[in-house]
């Protein structure tokens, strides 16, 4: 139902501004990039700059370090609940419903304090 993906949309949006606020500021200063895409809603990949802090929907860091670039795919439903605090990302990479593509170290930092309850 188009209703049902856009009230996704608007949650899974405000998961990663919460992202950009909570769990950036700690990691600012690293190298590495950390690009969310999510399945299942109108959304455009979110990109983290983990060395300015900045993040965006839809906007690629320039040229960012191949050797710490982390490329996190998920399922919205699921990435949103587990954010939520019901599951683990690692249960949900075990799963099957999440891929971590790239540096598994950035992309676990990432993920380790992402908690939106």
């Amino acid at each position: 139902m188009p209703d049902d993906t856009a009230d996704l949309a608007t949650v899974a949006a405000f998961v990663l501004a919460a992202a950009t606020t909570s769990v950036l500021p700690p990691l600012r200063g690293r190298p590495g990039t950390v690009t969310i895409d999510l399945s299942g809603v109108p959304l455009r990949p979110y990109t983290a700059d983990l060395r300015t802090g900045r993040a965006a929907l839809g906007e690629s860091p320039v040229d960012p370090p191949a050797s710490s670039a982390a490329t996190i795919r998920a399922a919205a439903p699921a990435f949103v609940m587990t954010a939520a605090g019901r599951g683990s990302f690692a249960e949900l990479e075990s799963s099957g419903d999440l891929r971590i593509e790239g540096d598994r170290r950035t992309a676990e930092a990432f993920l380790r304090d992402l908690r939106v309850v």
